[in-house]
């Protein structure tokens, strides 16, 4: 019959084998990636001193604004005289024309009424 010690030995030898060729597996495959030879990447980028930087072009948009206020005259210069001009005398009247008012707002309407109450629930045994 065959001895247990030397089939314990068998074991632990295929075992420390498989670990070994495993280390030496990953080493290989770590030395490659160091030297850029990354299958998923490519080859790394080739660095060339002669290539000139690029000239970077900012621009710088500026936008001019006039804002212009509208400042109607005063009433008291708009307004007509209340009585009728004297003959011989000259009625002043502004150069510029009145400026539009804007038209009166409308007044707030009321809100729609409310909808009607749900019906009520109605089964065959009620």
């Amino acid at each position: 019959m065959t001895d247990r010690g030397s089939r314990r030995r068998g074991l632990l030898t295929v075992a420390t084998s498989a670990l070994a060729g495993f280390l030496v597996v990953a080493a290989a495959l770590a030395i490659q990636l160091r030297m850029g030879g990354d299958p998923a990447l490519g080859p790394g980028p080739a660095a060339s001193a002669t290539t000139a930087p690029r000239r970077i072009l900012i621009r710088r948009v500026e936008v001019r604004r006039v804002i212009v206020r509208v400042v109607p005259a005063p009433v008291a210069a708009l307004a007509p005289v209340a009585s009728a001009p004297r003959r011989g005398t000259a009625v002043t009247v502004p150069a510029t024309p009145q400026a539009a008012a804007p038209p009166p707002a409308a007044p707030p309407t009321a809100a729609p009424p409310p909808p009607p109450p749900p019906a009520p629930l109605v089964t065959r045994s009620s």
